[in-house]
């Protein structure tokens, strides 16, 4: 970058920054969605383990011990 002018250089710099920090927003952006997925899942997750753990109960009530 030596050969551009001062005003050149900044410019670049300028759209440089610009796109680091759009890139640590889209990074960020996916962090959250990545977590809020996780969440999603383990609830679905747990709602299926206490319907089945119902189940069970339902299924075999002289079995107290099976849960």
């Amino acid at each position: 970058m030596s050969h551009l002018t001062p005003e050149e250089r900044r410019i670049i710099e300028g759209v440089l920054m610009r796109q680091k920090e759009e890139e640590e927003q889209d990074h960020e952006i996916m962090r959250y969605a990545t977590v809020d997925y996780m969440l999603i899942i383990l609830h679905v997750l747990c709602e299926n383990f206490a319907s089945m753990t119902y189940r069970h109960v339902e299924i075999f009530p002289f079995f107290p011990n099976f849960l």
